[in-house]
This record gives C-alpha cells, sequence and structure tokens, in this order.
C-alpha cells in the first residue's frame, strides 16, 4: 500500500472518529432550547391536524426547494396549532394527534423538559427537526414567478412543534415519567461515552500514522537511505567468507611441531 493510501486511510478514520464525538456536543445539547424564544401559551387539549396534512408538497426555503409535509403549506398553517411560528414553543404542552415527540437534553432540563413533536414515520434528528429518508433519490421542482428551481431529494421533513413542560405541570398535561431521567447538565450520555472512547484511540492512530508517513518521506531520510543503498560494498579478504568478515572461510592448518635438528643445520 502507497503512501498516499494510507493517508486516505488514516483521514478517513480521523474523519470517523471527529463525527462520532461531534454528534452529541455543546452545541446540539443547547440549541433547542434556544432557537426559540416566545412562548405561545398551553397546548393542554389534543390537537387533531385535519386528514390533508399528511400530503406533501414542495417549498422554497433559502432559494431551495424541500419536499414537506407539516406547517407552512401552501393553505396557511392549518396543520398546526393555532399560534404556531417558526420561532415558538407551547408550555405546558401535549403533542398533536398522530405524533411521537422526543425529549431533548437542554441547558435547561432539570427546571423544565423540552420535547419535538413529530409525525408518526418521522425520525427526530434532535435538533429541532423531523426526517424521513427514502430508498432512492427523486427530483422536485418549485416554479416561481420569474423562476424555475429543481432539486434532488433522498427524503421528506416534516414540521416540528415544540412543547415544554415542568414537573409541576403533571396535574394540567400527562408529563412522561421518562423525561425525569435526563442528564445532569454536563455529564456525558452513554453515546457520548462511546463516542469518546472510539474516537480517541483512532485520532492518537490516525496522527501517528501521519507523523511516521512524514518521517519516511522527509527529504533528509529519504537521501541518507538512497546513499546507504548506492554505497558500494568492500570485497571480503583473501580466506574470509563474504557473509562473516571475522571469521575465516577455512580452517588454519595443522601445527607442524618444533623444527628439526637437521632443519636447524646440526
Amino acid at each position: 500500500m502507497s503512501s498516499i493510501r494510507v493517508l486516505m486511510y488514516l483521514y478517513l478514520l480521523g474523519l470517523l472518529s471527529t463525527k462520532v464525538t461531534a454528534n452529541y456536543g455543546d452545541d446540539w445539547a443547547t440549541r433547542p432550547d434556544t432557537i426559540r424564544t416566545s412562548n405561545a401559551g398551553p397546548l393542554t387539549t389534543t390537537f387533531v391536524p385535519p386528514a390533508t396534512c399528511t400530503d406533501a408538497h414542495v417549498q422554497l426555503k433559502y432559494d431551495t426547494p424541500f419536499w414537506m409535509q407539516g406547517c407552512e403549506g401552501p393553505n396557511g398553517n392549518e396543520c398546526c396549532p393555532d399560534g404556531w411560528r417558526v420561532d415558538v414553543y407551547f408550555s405546558p404542552g401535549v403533542c398533536p394527534s398522530g405524533y411521537r415527540q422526543c425529549t431533548l437534553p437542554t441547558t435547561r432540563q432539570r427546571a423544565e423538559t423540552t420535547n419535538i413533536c413529530c409525525p408518526s414515520g418521522f425520525d427526530c434528528m434532535g435538533q429541532d427537526s423531523c426526517t424521513k429518508p427514502y430508498n432512492t433519490e427523486f427530483t422536485i421542482t418549485h416554479t416561481g414567478a420569474t423562476t424555475t428551481v429543481e432539486q434532488t431529494v433522498y427524503g421528506i421533513t416534516a414540521t416540528p412543534i415544540q412543547i415544554r413542560f415542568k414537573a409541576t405541570d403533571s396535574t394540567v398535561v400527562p408529563v412522561p415519567t421518562k423525561s425525569f431521567e435526563l442528564l445532569k447538565e454536563g455529564e456525558l450520555t452513554k453515546r457520548q461515552k462511546v463516542g469518546i472512547g472510539v474516537g480517541v484511540p483512532i485520532a492518537v492512530a490516525f496522527f501517528a500514522g501521519v507523523g511516521f508517513l512524514f518521517y519516511r518521506s522527509h527529504p533528509k531520510i529519504q537521501y541518507r537511505r538512497r546513499r546507504r543503498d548506492q554505497q558500494p560494498q568492500e570485497a571480503a579478504p583473501a580466506g574470509v567468507s563474504s557473509t562473516d568478515d571475522t571469521l575465516p572461510s577455512d580452517p588454519p592448518p595443522a601445527y607442524p611441531g618444533p623444527p628439526s635438528e637437521s632443519q636447524l643445520g646440526k
């Protein structure tokens, strides 16, 4: 595997660890109770939307077409309770008929519980939105007075309705018991702990791999490696093996003993 492919693989792992640990960060936990600042009043009776409210329609938001279901439709806001606006919540309140509720972690969760209500079949995304993905993508078109805009979509979104209540409101609206099992402010959720446990080792491995590859690819290191590989090896001396330059290739001859008298000239 080349160095570039290794870097790309480690980079993707780094993105994964960032995504896992960031999904439930501080902004995620504090946003739902700050983007809606006005109390529209109590919603103590269950609102029943008209049957036509389950029909989807194209709506233009920020110059982009969306496939929508719920409020802000072509027929007004009849699909949401009276007094609904994008910046309001109902307190105390109950979800409309045919809706499910999701409890959100907020900065005031010990004093007041915040729920969003989504139509049945939609996922509560945790950040004041309701979505339902499709298996296949398709194109929608919004035709205005002067322009026509097309957009490829992968699902449908619905209008979330935010309700809030306190423990003392249990005599006014049915308060889910599970909503009081929320974590204390600043306490980590199980998913946060899993995200940290998975993300930190991956991040460490990512940066360690980057550092190792940077070291190997450094010009000085490569230059020294090339010099070492290109340097010719010295020939081994006679009688010395090329694989071991300290031991002779053949054993030495036997000791002949002391010289004889004839050899000494006597």
